[in-house]
Order: C-alpha cells, then sequence, then structure tokens
C-alpha cells in the first residue's frame, strides 16, 4: 500500500444502492444455484473492503450474500473484481482474505480497469457456451470513463446474464459539451450511438434526457429495463441505477427490491429524507387504485382473463409488483368491476378475497357504462 490508507465516509445514497444490491443479490444467488452449475458475479469498479464506519463495500456485500445463501459445494461461482487504484485492490483483498469463504465460491482481484475485468468475464462466458452460465454484472463506476455499451450488449446476448449500472448522469452532463477528442471517445463508448452529442445540441432538460437515451439503448439489449433515481442533499439527481435483463424473474424480483428500498413507487431516493417521514396516504393504497385504473383499461370487457395472464401484464409492463396485483383484484371484485370464478382450475371452490394460479374472471365494460 502507498503510505497509510484512509478508507472514506460512505454517503447515504451509496447506503441505499448498497441495500438495493444486497436485497436483490439475496434472491439471485439461491434461486439461479438452485439449478445451475457454475455462474459468474463481476464487480468491476470494486472500490475499498470497507467504509470509514466499517460498513462493507459492495464486494463484501455479495460474498456475504453468497455465503449466506448456502450455495451446494458442488455449484462453482466466479467473482471478478477490479479496481484502478491500487490501495483499493489491497485493501479489499485483505478483508476478503479475513472472510471464512467456502472454496466454491472462487475470487479473482485485479488491480486492473473496469473494460478489462469484464474481459476477462466475458472470454470465460465465451469458454463455457453451450452451459447455462448466470451472469450478474455491477458497473460502479466514478465517472462514466471506462463503461462501454459494446461490452454490455456482448453480456447480454448470454442466457441467464443481467447489468446493474450506476448511470453517472450528474458527471456526465457536467462535460457532455467539453469539446476534447478523448471525451467525446468515452462519451461515445458508454453511450454507443451518436445521439448524446444531439443531446448536448438540443436538450432544454439534458438530464431527463441523457435517461431516456440511455434507457432507450439498454432496451435494445434487454426486455426489462428498470432504473432508480438518486439524489443529493441539494436536491439534485445525480445517478440512476439502471438494471438490465431478459429474464421476467430477475424483472420482478429487482421491482420487488426497489419497492422495499422505496416503499412509495417513485423508485427514487434523496440524501435529504428524512427516514422518520410518515405518509398522508398509504403508498399501496396509491398503487393499488392506480392499477385498478390499469386493469379496467388494458382488460376492459374482457372474458375468461386468467391470473397467469394479469399477473404477467402486472410484471412485464408496469412497476407494480404481484402483491399489489391480488390486493388491485380484490378492490375491483369489492367494487363489483370484475366477475370471478366460482371454482378454481382444480375444480375446488375458490375462496372469497383468494386469487390462486389459473383462475379465470370477466373484467367490466367500462366504455359502454
Amino acid at each position: 500500500m502507498t503510505g497509510k490508507y484512509t478508507t472514506p465516509e460512505i454517503p447515504p445514497h451509496t447506503r441505499k444502492k448498497h441495500e438495493l444490491l444486497q436485497r436483490y443479490l439475496s434472491c439471485w444467488f439461491p434461486i439461479v444455484f438452485s439449478r445451475a452449475k457454475r455462474g459468474i458475479y463481476v464487480d468491476s469498479f470494486s472500490f475499498s473492503g470497507r467504509y470509514s464506519d466499517g460498513t462493507p463495500g459492495s464486494p463484501l456485500i455479495a460474498l456475504q450474500t453468497a455465503i449466506e445463501s448456502k450455495i451446494k459445494e458442488d455449484r462453482i461461482v466466479d467473482f471478478f473484481f477490479s479496481d484502478s487504484q491500487l490501495d483499493n485492490t489491497v485493501h479489499l483483498k485483505s478483508e476478503i482474505d479475513a472472510l471464512d469463504k467456502p472454496k466454491h465460491l472462487q475470487v479473482q482481484i485485479e488491480n486492473t480497469n473496469s473494460s478489462n475485468c469484464i474481459a476477462r468475464a466475458l472470454a470465460k462466458l465465451r469458454r463455457v457456451q453451450g452451459e447455462w452460465c448466470p451472469t450478474f454484472v455491477f458497473i460502479d463506476p466514478y465517472g462514466y470513463k471506462d463503461v462501454r455499451y459494446d461490452q454490455i450488449a456482448e453480456i447480454l446476448k448470454y442466457n441467464g446474464t443481467e447489468a446493474f449500472v450506476t448511470f453517472m448522469v450528474d458527471r456526465i452532463n457536467q462535460f457532455l459539451t467539453f469539446d476534447n477528442e478523448k471525451n467525446q471517445n468515452h462519451l461515445r463508448e458508454y453511450f454507443g450511438t451518436e445521439e448524446v452529442f444531439e443531446v448536448a445540441k438540443q436538450s432544454e432538460n439534458r438530464i431527463h434526457e441523457l435517461r431516456l437515451l440511455y434507457q432507450r439503448q439498454l432496451q435494445k439489449l434487454a426486455k426489462h429495463v428498470q432504473y432508480f433515481e438518486m439524489i443529493n442533499k441539494n436536491g439534485r439527481t445525480i445517478y440512476y441505477l439502471f438494471f438490465a435483463s431478459n429474464h421476467a424473474l430477475g424483472n420482478t424480483k429487482m421491482k420487488e427490491a426497489m419497492w422495499t428500498v422505496d416503499r412509495t413507487g417513485n423508485f427514487l431516493f434523496s440524501d435529504k429524507t428524512d427516514p422518520n417521514t410518515t405518509f398522508l396516504f398509504s403508498p399501496d393504497d396509491i398503487a393499488i387504485d392506480n392499477l385498478s385504473e390499469l386493469y379496467l383499461q388494458h382488460f376492459d370487457g374482457m372474458h375468461d382473463v386468467s391470473t397467469d395472464i394479469i399477473f404477467k401484464f402486472t410484471n412485464e409492463n408496469t412497476k407494480y409488483i404481484e402483491r399489489h396485483g391480488r390486493l388491485a383484484l380484490i378492490k375491483l371484485e369489492a367494487e363489483q368491476n370484475i366477475e370471478v370464478a366460482e371454482y378454481k382450475k382444480d375444480g375446488s371452490r375458490r375462496r372469497k378475497g383468494s386469487f390462486p394460479k389459473g383462475l379465470s374472471m370477466n373484467f367490466k365494460n367500462i366504455r359502454r357504462t
């Protein structure tokens, strides 16, 4: 280590980011390794092991979550960690060496840049082609240098892969018009399109337009894209967390994690948020009202609609989750906006207020009433 290494304090928004990561991984590890024999986890901007108050950084969170998930010993998880600063990687290695870690959780820590780290993980993915190898890539940069859209595109073409990207929109916006060839090349690599320079020329709300552009770019690669907004204590959006996946279950589990971290459903966190805030209206009540209206519009006048179809629509086409869907259906039944089958799919009588798999219902034709 070069001199005395000082660990930094952890900002409130980073705590929330790590909470979201941990909640998702606590589902990801048990689900994918109940079937997969091998998988990959990448954190290409790993930073150091801990913050000044002892709070673990993202690599330790991932490893500890994997350990607690009790993955079977015949399942191999390859962890790729990297950071461009030597002090960070040395500190991280010392923290990981101190963990009581099973041998089938295999860790590589490198003092290198993000693109090199991801390239090594991609090389591993290519070698195991034909074998299902679920992969989760966390790209959490300090700015926007060395984040490559083409690498994310290659990651997401493999079965079972997902990307979780910190989109540093405030930093990008600050340097968007900086007329320097190296800077412009970084932006091209980041967005994978020249359109980013059009935002610089035309947009009045560049933060919004940059987010929309990156969202569209990810939607070219993945069926499911979610984002979570992070705001500093001055009320300024500093970054978005983007999640990209081609798997409905991964999308559902990330939305559930986001609803847990921000139960208002706005999917944002501000450093100035009071954790003791009380709500005039229950966030769940608002979600149920909104989703009920969406159901009436989407399924207007339709007959024999199953709960499978309804909850698939909820998970894939709205920000809501199945728990909200069940509560919305209870509301619609009470308001007589749906007629629910008396019997379940297996022929047994359905209990009022329950909406099991395969149950069918008719939606009232609201456009004619």
